[in-house]
């Protein structure tokens, strides 16, 4: 009986000396399959072109904006989204979404976005601009 009970028990502590801990964060919450963006509706007439700017580089960002026609509210245009998570993750930055009219500038805003180990969020910003 000795040991059996020698036995069980060392083979309970192989068990739980093999658990990796490294292999499963169980503080971290599991990321949904959603594709998140921070956009911009524009009220008014139609963007010909935008860009973003990422204050901390000055980088301007490629960022694809199919601008999305809403009736009655404007159009939307994307300022930020996921694509841009791994360059963000568990941090937070100022971009600024420029928006253009034949080589006019009619939009520059500032917005504040962060992100988490899943998605970017809008933390400040106008989201409706009007021309």
């Amino acid at each position: 009986m000795k040991i059996w009970k020698a036995f069980v028990s060392a083979l309970f502590l192989l068990i739980v000396a093999s658990c990796e801990k490294d292999s499963v964060d169980v503080n971290t919450t599991p990321c949904t399959m959603e594709f998140r963006t921070v956009s911009v509706t524009v009220i008014g007439d139609s963007l010909t072109q935008t860009h973003t700017v990422r204050e901390k580089t000055g980088d301007t960002l490629e960022v694809v904006s199919m601008p999305y026609p809403e009736p009655e509210r404007g159009i939307s245009y994307t300022v930020l989204d996921d694509n841009f998570l791994s360059e963000l993750k568990n941090s937070e930055e100022l971009f600024r979404f420029v928006g253009l009219i034949h080589d006019s500038v009619v939009v520059d805003e500032w917005y504040r976005i962060s992100a988490d180990h899943c998605h970017i969020e809008l933390e400040e910003g106008n989201t409706v601009v009007v021309l």
